[in-house]
């Protein structure tokens, strides 16, 4: 999975600096990355003067990244500004997965530039990762999401949808927000009741996941069918919902990095 990185070591430690030359540099714009042709993470030094405010964000074992925020246009020989969906598919994984946190905290950083409770500029905390507001002393620290992903077995089947009004043409596990006041287990059952019509019971921890290009935090489930097994699409949600049987689960072996495809391959593995 994406946030499988070892034996490198992620260092989410908050500092205050300004990059050196061989610091790695994530610029975003217009759902775009910035890119060597070689599809490498630019540095410092390759950026020159462009017109650029640096954030530090973390380091990977010694390797330390920052977010370059461009303050006017950034065009510079053997960089592209490629689309973001790129990103997944970094050498090594460890790279995928920092270009992932980066556009997690780009998000962030962009949409809190002004306070939300009295409009004030937002300026950087200097002892934590947080932003605070110059006017009235508002904080705002990262925003993370909840949200839940469940495998629903029965015996020698699983249950996998395709969504209605998203550009994922495959095969998926049912997955949703928490929402307020809800347990993850709470929000499995509900999500697959609105969903697809079924009740579930035997609802266990699977794992997590990190999905920074959504903000996300995955709470992974896996459940077993309770009742009947006649499936109710919400349309408005779901193009399809359908069971596959152990040896006819589809698998995409291009897809290295997601909580879904690792679910997928453990169920065709029998390990639930």
């Amino acid at each position: 999975m994406i946030q499988e990185i070892a034996p490198q070591v992620y260092h989410l430690e908050y500092q205050v600096k300004e990059p050196a030359a061989a610091g790695k540099v994530f610029c975003f714009r217009e759902g775009c990355v910035l890119l060597t042709r070689e599809r490498r993470v630019p540095l410092r030094a390759q950026l020159g003067d462009c017109p650029i405010r640096y954030r530090y964000l973390f380091a990977i074992d010694r390797e330390e990244y920052y977010l370059g925020e461009p303050l006017g246009p950034v065009q510079v020989p053997g960089l592209e500004w490629m689309p973001r969906r790129v990103l997944r598919g970094l050498e090594p994984l460890s790279q995928a997965f920092a270009g992932y946190t980066a556009r997690h905290l780009e998000h962030w950083y962009r949409d809190n530039r002004f306070c939300g409770r009295c409009g004030g500029p937002m300026e950087p905390g200097m002892e934590e990762r947080k932003l605070v507001c110059a006017a009235c002393g508002f904080q705002v620290y990262p925003r993370i999401n909840p949200a839940v992903i469940v495998a629903v077995h029965d015996g020698d089947r699983l249950l996998m949808t395709r969504y209605a009004r998203r550009p994922i043409p495959w095969f998926v596990l049912l997955a949703g927000f928490i929402e307020v006041g809800e347990t993850a287990e709470q929000c499995v059952a509900r999500e697959v009741r609105e969903e697809v019509g079924i009740q579930v019971k035997h609802i266990r921890y699977y794992g997590s996941q990190p999905w920074g290009m959504s903000g996300n935090l995955t709470l992974a489930y896996t459940a077993e069918l309770d009742g009947g097994d006649r499936l109710t699409v919400d349309r408005t949600e779901l193009a399809e919902a359908r069971w596959f049987f152990r040896d006819q689960v589809p698998i995409r072996k291009e897809d290295r990095v997601s909580i879904t495809q690792d679910m997928v391959r453990a169920f065709a593995a029998g390990r639930f």
